[in-house]
């Protein structure tokens, strides 16, 4: 659990520093932040997980059982990198192989 907080931390900095770059100013991002609906770790992980599966599923038909538990417990980081994996991948097995 610690490290799905930390890396939904590390990717809410990333997503406030690749705004703060396009802004005019701190303050018109904060207020941006401000504005936006608040979404939690666990919802930021849920909806990855939900894409992943649809994409496995497009791809490679219905994903096998293993497959649907070790998405719905990973992490921000792998449910990312495995979502630019499944693009180039010949199977479930390549897309969720441990690197």
């Amino acid at each position: 659990v610690k490290d799905k907080i930390r890396n939904a931390d590390i990717a809410a900095i990333k997503d406030w520093g690749i705004r703060l770059i396009s802004a005019n100013s701190a303050e018109e991002v904060l207020d941006e932040e401000h504005k936006m609906q608040h979404v939690t770790t666990a919802e930021r992980i849920g909806e990855g997980s939900k894409i992943l599966l649809r994409l496995m599923e497009a791809r490679f038909g219905n994903p096998p059982q293993w497959a649907k538990d070790k998405i719905r417990n990973a992490d921000i980081a792998a449910i990312e990198d495995w979502s630019i994996r499944v693009l180039s991948a010949n199977s479930p097995e390549e897309v969720l192989k441990e690197t």
